[in-house]
């Protein structure tokens, strides 16, 4: 196997800073209370920049250590072969849409049901 796909200085700017970003969002876990980092329903809106911290931080490093190698592999081909900008928008439509839908389907579960667990 070539070892350039474990070498961090040839990897693509905008994947080197998502990994650093998810390895200090991750980190930061430690010290700051899960609502300002994970999407919570009940506090999303109030703490509106989850949105974008729930698709990076991690909960555990086992968890952490398969999104990093994932990102890698993947964030440097598609890096690669979309350019900077191009990466950095599918990673932001994908993250941000993704947990935007997920805060929707929940906040309609609870108008149904009005059960505050789903909160």
């Amino acid at each position: 196997m070539d070892m350039k796909y474990f070498n961090p200085n040839t990897l693509p700017l905008a994947t080197r800073s998502l990994l650093l970003a998810s390895v200090v969002l991750s980190l930061l876990s430690i010290v700051l209370p899960t609502e300002y980092l994970a999407l919570i329903p009940g506090s999303s809106l109030f703490y509106f920049w989850t949105f974008v911290t729930a698709g990076l931080w991690e909960s555990n490093p086992v968890s952490l250590l398969i999104n990093c190698t994932g990102l890698a592999l993947g964030g440097r081909y598609f890096e690669n072969q979309w350019g900077l900008r191009g990466f950095v928008k599918y990673v932001v439509i994908v993250n941000v849409g993704a947990y935007f839908g997920v805060f929707l389907a929940i906040a309609f579960e609870y108008a149904i049901t009005m059960d505050s667990s789903w909160l």
